[in-house]
């Protein structure tokens, strides 16, 4: 079954990191201390993403009491939360490893990094800001809501529910 609200909050989700990636990613590459701080976010989202991780694994435990209904809600339930969440740090490595590619290649020459394909020319060191920043908006939104999914995974260890 899709989920109409996750679908909906990543396509704003889309449409804001698009709109904030034009507008703000020569701001941005022009400061070397915001490539920091989005490397240095990135990184600390990394280990608290791995943190919500375990905690979605020690979920997936099964009791003996668990009928099989049961047991297959939780296995749905895992494999959602696993995979949203695996992809997200995934995606923070990615950023992590486009910022150092930026660094490495930032004080290459400009006409060794630019390719000329048909009448189009990639500058290779622009555009992998421009995906850094994109990459860092759209995560940094939909990292917004990890405390309240962390909240609601630690109701459901103490069998709390609402």
């Amino acid at each position: 079954m899709l989920d109409k609200k996750f679908i909906a909050y990543l396509i704003s989700d889309i449409i804001i990191s698009l709109l904030l990636t034009i507008l703000l990613t020569d701001i941005i590459i022009k400061s070397t201390d915001a490539m920091n701080l989005i490397a240095s976010t990135f990184s600390i989202l990394s280990g608290v993403v791995l943190m919500i991780l375990t905690t979605v694994g020690e979920l997936f435990l099964f009791s003996p009491n668990d009928s099989s209904a049961k047991k297959i809600a939780k296995y749905k339930n895992f494999e959602t939360r696993f995979s949203r969440l695996s992809l997200l740090f995934i995606s923070y490595l990615i950023i992590l490893v486009l910022i150092l590619i930026y660094y490495l290649i930032k004080d290459i020459s400009q006409d060794v990094i630019t390719f000329k394909i048909s009448e189009l020319t990639i500058n290779l060191q622009n555009w992998t800001a421009y995906l850094i920043i994109l990459f860092s908006f759209f995560c940094f939104i939909i990292s917004i809501c990890l405390p309240w999914i962390y909240k609601q995974l630690l109701k459901e260890k103490n069998g709390i529910y609402d």
